[in-house]
């Protein structure tokens, strides 16, 4: 077994929840990373069921769409007919017999009537705070440590996701951990004067659109102001998350790290075909905290 991933697997509690087609590449991978340290760094990371937890005590947890969905606040036809969407194109997303390109229809399907759906509601803006603190959402254990470490190192972190900006920058500012270093690529709500929701702005970003363009159109200079940092860890829990690296100045050792939550059966060849290292049902972000533990030169 290579020395540096040996060495992470040893102190990993859950060895067997690691998959790796090509052990040999993932450990140069994590040697020229290590070697540049933490000034040729950055991270692009999805947030739903990546950052956050999937499930905790055989209970599932919360995803920004969900802290709508499960918010006393909300009605209950709005929560049936959000419930009804899920029930119709969840099962669509994690198809594995299906092609990206087959998928993405039904996605804008979702997600177009999903934003129709919200804004048909009486919503407004000051109920975030409340819905975020009330709800199910849990970061990864270890995922706090992890953005403080990458902060303290000012190591930029791209959070990349397809739920909604706006409940997302909140969970961040419940766990305190919207740093300075942090950038929110996602779906933004749109208020009117007296705070209430009438719509989404900007591009609409789904689970397989998750690319250079979106991000270019949110943040037109990020790559370009980052093109000394070459090498990227890459966090996702979707096969369409591989595409975040898209746009990425003189990529260098780019480490692709997937969390195959569900499905797992059905799913792995896929993953392991797309992501470097493909961790199954873990719930932490221990193994990414190793592999930063070299390449921060943490104690």
């Amino acid at each position: 077994m290579c020395s540096i991933l040996s060495n992470i697997l040893q102190r990993y509690e859950k060895p067997e929840a690691v998959k790796i087609k090509n052990p040999e590449r993932v450990e140069e991978l994590i040697k020229n990373m290590a070697a540049d340290g933490p000034g040729a760094l950055q991270m692009i990371t999805d947030f739903d069921m990546t950052l956050t937890r999937f499930h905790q005590d055989g209970e599932k947890c919360d995803t920004c769409h969900g802290i709508l969905h499960s918010s006393s606040l909300m009605s209950e036809e709005f929560k049936k007919r959000s419930q009804d969407l899920f029930n119709k194109y969840y099962p669509i997303e994690i198809d594995h017999t299906m092609t990206v390109e087959e998928k993405i229809p039904y996605m804008l399907k979702w997600y177009e009537e999903s934003h129709e759906t919200l804004t048909t509601f009486p919503f407004e803006k000051k109920h975030l705070t409340e819905m975020v603190k009330t709800s199910r959402i849990l970061f990864r254990d270890g995922a706090v440590e992890m953005l403080e470490a990458l902060n303290e190192k000012q190591v930029p972190v791209m959070v990349f996701s397809a739920g909604v900006g706006d409940i997302l920058e909140e969970v961040l500012r419940k766990f305190n951990s919207y740093h300075s270093n942090t950038k929110v690529v996602s779906n933004s709500m749109e208020f009117n004067d007296e705070g209430r929701l009438i719509g989404f702005k900007g591009p609409l970003i789904h689970m397989f659109n998750k690319n250079e363009k979106a991000i270019r159109q949110s943040q037109p200079k990020y790559f370009e102001n980052l093109s000394h940092r070459g090498n990227v860890l890459l966090l996702g829990d979707s096969l369409g998350d591989v595409d975040m690296v898209e746009g990425v100045m003189e990529p260098g050792a780019v480490i692709k790290i997937g969390f195959l939550n569900t499905k797992i059966e059905e799913r792995l060849e896929s993953f392991m075909n797309s992501f470097d290292i493909v961790l199954i049902d873990d719930q932490s972000m221990d193994f990414i905290n190793l592999i930063l533990t070299h390449v921060l030169k943490l104690k």
